[in-house]
């Protein structure tokens, strides 16, 4: 059977990563039925290790009301089958006077992921009424380098697969692969933000040296200083906007939303605890049922 996932279960899968510190936090797992011997997917799974010990955490999500039926089928699942250690229920519309009995009397914990307002110690979460989100997609096209050639060896054709040497690093890479490291050091993005027109922009250039010792390595394995380069190549800016909503979750400000961009479906989480910076964590995936890839995003 196919992993299932959904905005909320994305959405909460990103608040664990950043509440559950050094924990394994993964989402839509397949866990081995004890019982019946059968996969069991569990929304989001917390692993917490320590030594030879490990405790299982599992997290299930529901976008509607958490009734009683849905809070014993989920206590069931877990406990019968042996799936995890501890048990907490989520549900975006809170749950039903006999789901919270039923929740305290079998030690498993309730979150209601109800949209509020944030608390008032939030700093960051409390003034956040909307993000904007800019993408830029480069694609190099050329690239030329100024080398000084070190006349004990051969200089051979450059392509692609060109090896270089990164001193600082030290480290071996392809041509096209420093490229790609260049144009993402080398300030281009920084300066396509800054610029009204960027939504107009086609195409790019960048042009310096470079801020490590780099050469090119050629026959012989004999090694020309990389001096400076140029590369120029072809570049689309994309921009979208999301609401944010707020609300609180295990004692931390949350802001989420979500928005589109370039074709990609994405959720978007602030988690801020009292007295620690926030962080803003995205989920970006292809289809709605898709758990996505999660990227770490700098305000």
């Amino acid at each position: 059977m196919p992993v299932r996932s959904n905005d909320l279960q994305k959405l909460v899968h990103l608040i664990e990563t950043q509440l559950s510190g050094g924990a394994d936090v993964q989402q839509c797992v397949e866990l081995q039925d004890h019982e019946t011997g059968e996969l069991r997917e569990v929304d989001i799974l917390i692993t917490i290790s320590s030594g030879d010990h490990k405790l299982r955490v599992g997290v299930e999500v529901t976008k509607t009301k958490g009734g009683t039926p849905w809070v014993e089928c989920m206590i069931a699942k877990h406990r019968e089958g042996r799936l995890t250690d501890r048990l907490i229920l989520v549900s975006e519309r809170g749950f039903s006077r006999g789901a919270v009995k039923k929740a305290e009397a079998q030690n498993v914990e309730l979150i209601e992921l109800v949209s509020d307002k944030a608390p008032d110690w939030s700093e960051i979460v409390r003034r956040c009424c909307s993000l904007w989100f800019g993408k830029v997609d480069m694609t190099p096209q050329s690239v030329s380098l100024t080398l000084r050639v070190n006349p004990q060896g051969m200089l051979t054709e450059i392509g692609p697969e060109t090896m270089i040497w990164l001193a600082g690093q030290s480290r071996t890479t392809t041509l096209l692969q420093f490229v790609h490291y260049v144009v993402a050091n080398a300030g281009i993005l920084k300066d396509v933000y800054a610029r009204s027109d960027r939504d107009k922009l086609t195409a790019f250039t960048a042009s310096g040296t470079v801020d490590e010792e780099a050469y090119v390595v050629g026959g012989d394995r004999v090694m020309h200083l990389i001096d400076g380069f140029e590369i120029k190549g072809n570049l689309r800016f994309s921009v979208s906007e999301s609401d944010v909503q707020q609300t609180s979750y295990r004692g931390a400000a949350i802001g989420h939303g979500e928005f589109q961009i370039d074709d990609k479906k994405a959720v978007v989480a602030i988690v801020e605890r009292q007295g620690e910076e926030a962080i803003f964590r995205v989920n970006f995936s292809d289809k709605d049922n898709d758990p996505g890839t999660v990227v770490d995003l700098k305000p």
